[in-house]
């Protein structure tokens, strides 16, 4: 056999000598043949002696299905339009899918690009850190049990000076590259001796994309410094090409050691904080070690259990998943818009599939005499079937390749509709998987749009074919009632994608619809360290924050500005414990939001008091404590009762109540976080009286926000510039990071809700349009006989309603299935809104009436003597 195959590829690269050997051959035997045997005695077929000869020495089989595929591509080349408008179709379903394949690749599949990922185990979220440490002395099942956490709130700044608001850094303990298995491509990682709470030494490895963006990749980058929190951290290495952390999506861009936290991060020493739950631990399984075996260790148990005793709850028996992939914090942020976003391009590729075999069945129609030739001449039913199919592979192929192609770039740019992602440190490179995928589904597409039409054609009875033309007949009834079906699948189809993008356009509608109780529209707000500038206690924060009103209320354009602890749409950290008027001290419903703001701070943010009075110049330090609090305060504590003149006591850590609060005003309710949310219980105390911290800064202007950002900002870098400052950014823009979600949804959804509708659009058309060349005659001869062009134009538009309208119907009841799926991401919208699925119905319908007009217009137009003629 492999003598054989070597002479057959000798064959390959000789052929034309072999063919004119063979040739020769030929001729030496017949001129033998002609001189020495009568002249009746038969030599046989050259032809069939030549084939037969061929056949021994060439690859006969991969030759002839070279012949087909060349064949096959010289009959789409026939048809460029044709071929054209179905490869775009299958690019855009294709490449839909793959696009939402990266997505699923990179965040769900792919794994670390560490040592042996899939030895690596994610433990439950929320250590202390003395409980961390703890663990690693203790525990037996793991080779090394590294912490990590973010550095919220940190400013990084260059040697320039320049505040990198981008930048996102991570504090790891000294092991974690250790127990990654992680080596720096420049300098070195940080190690065990890094993070000893007795030298605690102020290095940094940064992230090699992070190197290539703020560095231009410069080698030299070592013994370089970053500022964090304005003390500087020597850069000792770059991790490698590839590496963003351990968390697929928000890569960092830094790390720094475990015992720099106090002087990286502006949040307090939280090493020293017993019950603050805020490191992430992921761990190396030793070797022989399965995860149930580790799960079963209660060395956990014991040292939460210790820790809990005061608290008298009972310990959470310890859990543990593989962490190959990384933590999955962002990844269930995402799961269920990517399923939702996949789902919706499964549903365009289904349409795509049904579109393209509409377009195929109608090419046949428009083939059967060709086919019918060619089924004539002894091409055999099979062979036949086996050509189309081919043909529907090259488009299939030809699509996929162009969707594969633009399949990452689709992919950002679908995670960028959501405002708050910003960077997207994640993997969306072609690879193995990506190819399998590229490849299973073309091949799949392929089968599927073409199978059909395929079979169909081929079906075609050759007598009837050869005698009648395209051009007068729509084919057999059962030709009809397939496109007309295949009109309804993709219709129905629509419906669906229509209607879910309806859905979440709808209740973002609603979210921005929702009045907070505050201005969002004339806003800036900016967020301030005090502390970190040196402003250690309560006093020097307060004299800071009014000379921060006073300089910026001078800015031009500003028409307020005061300072909070808590802002609108940024939260709030405080909550404590009260005594009120007729409730017992120790009621379950005890704790209410602080927020301690500057006098003229609901002018500023436009909250409107309802009932008795704001702060005043009366409310000073000295004078009787006041407070104002929200309706939805009002309503829990004094229902049916007039708040204003009521009091109140907060209690301290230890239940001892300190000096009595009138309460002089009442304000409307507001959605102090999210729009979703229901308005709080909040008391609003006077800076005055409860001189302390400050973190937000609020701008108002009659003018556009965003012409004062600059202007605010330089603003509170003359009253100190050191101060370390976040933003400042208009409401409206924090608005839409907190509607991020909902954002995507409806945007991307609207995307493909859109390209159903074209989808639609174009199936319908094309259909109509195909019956209408098959029906020409007829159209002729109604017009010859005295129709009206109205009435045929009418009658063809009907007829497309009639094949759209069990279509319409069949989707809207797989738009209320859909709807009932996703209710939960709505917001005031059900998902059986009856406005919306007439809405969609009537979208579709006008639809399809569009599509239809043109050809039906076209027939109306038809010249009878022309058209009979030509027939």
């Amino acid at each position: 056999m492999i003598r054989s195959f070597r002479l057959r590829v000798r064959a390959l690269l000789k052929r034309r000598q072999l063919e004119r050997d063979l040739e020769d051959e030929l001729a030496y035997h017949l001129e033998l043949r002609r001189a020495n045997a009568p002249a009746q005695a038969p030599f046989g077929n050259v032809t069939s002696i030549q084939e037969t000869c061929r056949e021994l020495w060439t690859f006969s089989r991969l030759e002839d299905s070279w012949r087909q595929v060349c064949q096959a591509a010289r009959v789409l080349r026939r048809s460029p339009g044709h071929t054209i408008a179905i490869v775009a179709l299958l690019a855009l379903g294709i490449g839909a899918n793959a696009a939402m394949f990266s997505l699923v690749n990179a965040f769900f599949i792919r794994e670390l690009p560490v040592r042996e990922p899939n030895r690596l185990v994610a433990l439950n979220p929320g250590w202390p850190t003395q409980l961390f440490d703890d663990f690693r002395r203790a525990q037996k099942s793991f080779s090394g049990v590294l912490g990590t956490g973010s550095l919220l709130g940190t400013v990084v700044t260059a040697e320039t000076g320049e505040q990198l608001a981008g930048a996102r850094g991570g504090i790891a303990s000294g092991n974690y590259f250790d127990v990654l298995g992680v080596k720096a491509s420049i300098g070195r990682v940080f190690t065990e001796e890094d993070d000893k709470l007795s030298h605690p030494q102020p290095v940094m490895v940064i992230g090699h994309s992070f190197w290539s963006r703020q560095f231009a990749g410069d080698p030299s980058v070592l013994g370089r410094k970053i500022f964090l929190s304005g003390s500087p951290f020597t850069i000792i290495g770059v991790t490698p090409e590839g590496f963003a952390g351990d968390l697929p999506g928000r890569g960092r861009d830094f790390w720094v050691p475990l015992n720099m936290q106090p002087v990286a991060n502006p949040q307090g020493d939280l090493r020293r904080n017993p019950g603050f739950p805020w490191l992430s631990v992921m761990g190396r399984l030793a070797p022989g070690v399965s995860i149930e075996q580790a799960e079963a260790e209660v060395v956990y148990d014991r040292l939460r259990a210790r820790q809990t005793v005061e608290r008298r709850n009972r310990p959470s028996p310890i859990h543990l998943e593989s962490a190959s992939r990384g933590f999955d914090g962002f990844r269930r942020r995402l799961g269920t818009q990517i399923q939702i976003l996949a789902a919706t391009a499964v549903i365009v590729l289904l349409i795509v599939w049904v579109n393209v075999a509409t377009l195929l069945l109608a090419r046949g129609a428009a083939r059967q005499r060709e086919l019918a030739v060619r089924q004539a001449l002894g091409c055999g039913r099979a062979r036949l079937v086996r050509s189309l199919l081919l043909e529907g592979l090259l488009l299939a192929g030809a699509g996929g390749s162009i969707g594969l192609a633009v399949a990452p770039a689709c992919a950002r740019a679908l995670l960028l509709m959501q405002p708050s992602f910003g960077r997207i440190d994640v993997d969306l490179a072609f690879d193995l998987r990506m190819f399998a995928f590229g490849v299973g589904i073309s091949l799949l597409t392929a089968i599927a749009f073409s199978l059909l039409p395929a079979i169909r054609a081929s079906s075609t009875a050759i007598e009837p074919a050869l005698r009648s033309s395209s051009r007068s007949s729509t084919g057999p009834p059962s030709r009809q009632k397939t496109l007309r079906f295949l009109v309804a699948a993709q219709t129905a189809l629509s419906v669906i994608l229509v209607a879910v993008s309806f859905f979440f356009a709808r209740s973002l509608f609603h979210l921005h619809a929702v009045d907070g109780g505050y201005d969002r529209q004339h806003i800036v707000s900016a967020t301030i360290n005090a502390r970190l500038a040196g402003y250690q206690d309560d006093a020097a924060q307060w004299r800071l924050g009014q000379r921060l009103v006073e300089r910026i209320s001078a800015v031009p354009g500003v028409t307020s500005a005061s300072v909070a602890l808590c802002a609108v749409l940024m939260g709030c950290s405080r909550q404590s414990l009260v005594t009120m008027e007729g409730h017992e001290a120790d009621s379950s419903d005890s704790r209410i939001w602080i927020n301690p703001v500057s006098a003229n701070y609901f002018e500023t943010t436009g909250i409107p008091v309802v009932m008795g009075r704001g702060f005043g110049a009366q409310d000073r330090p000295g004078s009787p404590r006041v407070a104002v609090v929200t309706q939805a305060l009002a309503r829990f504590y004094f229902p049916g009762q007039d708040a204003v003149g009521k009091r109140f006591t907060e209690r301290s850590a230890q239940g001892i109540p300190g000096d009595p609060i009138e309460i002089i005003g009442v304000i409307r309710d507001i959605k102090f976080v999210n729009p979703r949310d229901a308005p709080i219980r909040m008391a609003f105390l006077s800076l005055e009286q409860f001189p302390g911290p400050f973190s937000y800064l609020q701008v108002r202007t009659d003018g556009r926000p965003e012409a004062l950002v600059s202007a605010v900002r330089q603003a509170i870098l003359e009253v100190d510039s050191k101060l370390f400052v976040m933003g400042p950014e208009p409401l409206s823009a924090t608005l839409e990071q907190i509607l991020a979600r909902d954002m995507l949804l409806s945007r991307a959804s609207g995307l493909f809700g859109l390209v159903a509708l074209v989808l639609a659009c174009f199936g319908v058309y094309g259909v109509i349009s195909y019956l209408v060349v098959a029906r020409t005659a007829e159209f002729a001869i109604r017009l010859a006989i005295g129709a009206k062009p109205a009435q045929v134009l009418g009658h063809i538009v009907a007829n497309a309603l009639k094949t759209a309208i069990p279509g319409i119907v069949g989707g809207v009841a797989g738009a209320w299935a859909a709807g009932r799926f996703i209710e939960s991401l709505l917001f005031g919208v059900t998902g059986h809104d009856p406005f919306i699925f007439m809405a969609v119905a009537a979208a579709l319908l006008f639809t399809t009436i569009l599509a239809a007009y043109v050809p039906a217009l076209r027939a109306s137009r038809i010249d009878p003597l022309v058209a009979l003629r030509c027939d």
